[in-house]
Parts: structure tokens; C-alpha cells; sequence
């Protein structure tokens, strides 16, 4: 749907077509020497970086990682208006295979939420929301798990809640449309 939207605003599409292989071919061209304007006006209007509440938000983000060490666990509350976006676990340094299942637990109900291993899995990814506090814990006996994310305050989203939407067109009247004024 992103690819249709946004070959329509870059003129490679009419409104009834769908994306084919001769599409991207054409899209890809388009980058081959520097940007054209029209490109950059359509990515800035289809991703709202002229929005000042998209800015605002990215200005909200706050980088957070933590560490939690074997036999640990690690109480993470997200503050105030922030609703914490738990992102990624990734095992810490370990000399040989190993394997260690990753834990949140929320309220007295403990979830696992992945199995890192050395050698096909040494960081998992998710998007987990979180606005209250919980946990984290692992099962390694011999290495850290570390986790990273970020906050976002969320009065934010509510209150400019569609600020940034498309504007429509102006309707020009057409006078021609008009019977019986001869």
C-alpha cells in the first residue's frame, strides 16, 4: 500500500494501477543521479516530516538500554507520560554455545518473549509496549542480556491526533454546470 501511494505521488502511477516489476524499475531510475524535487515532496508529505507534531515526537524519543546481569533481574518502570517501547535483546560475551530465554514479567504474570543463542540467534528483535512497570529476567547462568528500546510520551499522540492528515483540494466551482441562466 506504501509503494502504491507513493509511485501515485511521484506521477509513476495512475490511480487504477497497480505496482509491477516496470514500476520500481522506473522508481529506481528516478534515484540513479541526485533526488528530484518531486520525489523528495512526495517522501516528505507521505512520511509528514513537515509536521510539527512528527517533530515533536522524534524530539520525545529517548535512547534506553540496560543491562541485566545472570541471575538477575531488572524492575524497569517507564515515567511519568511515557509509554516505554521495549525493542531489542541481544547476549552478552560468552566464549562457547549458549542459549538463554528472555523474560517479562507484568503484574504476577511471567512471559517469555524469546531464546537468544550464540550461534543462530545472538539478539532478537519485538516491539513491546509497556506503560506500566515490569520486569526483566533471563535464564543464563554465565551471561549478561541486554536489552534496548526507547520512550515515547504519549499525551503527545493523543492530544495531535490527526494534526498532521492530508489536506483536501480546494473544490473549484464549475460554472458551466449551470442549465437555464441564458
Amino acid at each position: 500500500m506504501a509503494e502504491k501511494n507513493l509511485c501515485k505521488r511521484l506521477g509513476i502511477l495512475e490511480e487504477n494501477e497497480d505496482v509491477t516489476e516496470a514500476t520500481v524499475q522506473q522508481f529506481v531510475s528516478m534515484f540513479a543521479l541526485q533526488v528530484p524535487s518531486n520525489a523528495v515532496a512526495a517522501l516528505r508529505a507521505l512520511f509528514r516530516l513537515d509536521c510539527a507534531h512528527a517533530t515533536s515526537v522524534d524530539a520525545a524519543l529517548l535512547s534506553h538500554g540496560v543491562e541485566v546481569k545472570p541471575g538477575e533481574s531488572l524492575t524497569v518502570s517507564p515515567q511519568g507520560d511515557h509509554l516505554l517501547h521495549l525493542s531489542q535483546g541481544a547476549l552478552g560475551k560468552v566464549k562457547k554455545y549458549h542459549e538463554a530465554t528472555m523474560f517479562v514479567k507484568v503484574d504476577d504474570r511471567k512471559l517469555s518473549i524469546g531464546t537468544l543463542s550464540t550461534d543462530k540467534f545472538p539478539h532478537v528483535t519485538f516491539d513491546l509496549v509497556f506503560k506500566e512497570e515490569f520486569e526483566l529476567s533471563h535464564t543464563s547462568k554465565s551471561s549478561s542480556v541486554f536489552f534496548s528500546g526507547y520512550k515515547v510520551f504519549h499525551k503527545a499522540e493523543r492530544e495531535h491526533k490527526g494534526s498532521c492528515k492530508k489536506k483536501k483540494p480546494k473544490e473549484v466551482a464549475d460554472d458551466s454546470s449551470e442549465e437555464g441562466d441564458e
